[in-house]
C-alpha cells in the first residue's frame, strides 16, 4: 500500500481514537506568528519557527528544564541558560495558546502515533517499510515510521536526496 506519512497518520489517529485536537497546521502558524507579534521579540520569526519545529516539536520539549537540558548543536546560534530562559517565555506562552486553541499540527500527530505504541494502543503493524523522499520528513515522523514496523532485520528502506532536505536530519 502506498500512502502520504501524513496521511497514514491521520488514518491511524482516527481509527484509534487518538484525535482529540483539531489537526490544523496552519492555525499553529498564525498563532506562532501572533505570539510573536505580541511579545515584540528581536530575533526574527523565522528564528521561532525553526527553533519551535528544530528543537521544541523534535524533541517534544515541554517545560523550561526541558529546554535547559536539550542538546542544540547545529542552530546556528549558541543560546546561553539566560539565553534559554528568557526564550521559554515566548515558547511556554505559544504552547499555552496551542493547546487553548486545540490544535495540533503533523509532527505533533506524529509523536501521537509514538505514544500509542508506547502505551500498547496501537500495535507495530508493518513487516516492512519504504521510505521515499526522507528529506522531507521531520525526525520525529521518522522515528513514528520506525514505531510502526515490526523488529526485523533490514526492514526500513530509506530513499533520500539530501541535496532537496527541508529538515535537518
Amino acid at each position: 500500500e502506498v500512502s502520504s506519512v501524513d496521511a497514514l497518520f491521520f488514518n491511524l489517529a482516527k481509527h484509534y481514537n487518538l484525535l482529540n485536537y483539531n489537526l490544523n497546521p496552519n492555525e499553529v502558524a498564525r498563532i506562532l506568528r501572533e505570539t510573536y507579534m505580541q511579545c515584540e521579540e528581536k530575533r526574527p520569526l523565522s528564528f521561532f519557527q525553526a527553533e519551535y519545529e528544530e528543537v521544541i516539536q523534535r524533541y517534544q520539549i515541554r517545560n523550561v528544564q526541558q529546554y535547559l537540558r536539550v542538546n542544540r548543536a547545529g542552530q546556528g546560534e549558541a543560546l546561553n541558560p539566560a539565553m534559554r530562559t528568557k526564550l521559554w517565555d515566548f515558547f511556554d506562552l505559544f504552547l499555552r495558546r496551542k493547546e487553548e486553541a486545540r490544535v495540533i499540527d503533523f509532527d505533533d500527530l506524529a509523536f501521537l502515533i509514538i505514544q500509542a505504541v508506547k502505551d500498547q494502543r496501537i500495535a507495530p503493524m508493518f513487516d516492512s517499510v519504504v521510505i521515499d523522499e526522507a528529506q522531507d520528513l521531520s525526525v520525529v515522523k521518522l522515528k513514528a515510521l520506525q514505531v510502526l514496523v515490526r523488529q526485523s532485520k533490514n526492514n526500513i528502506f530509506i530513499l533520500s536526496d539530501q541535496n532537496q532536505r527541508i529538515f535537518k536530519l
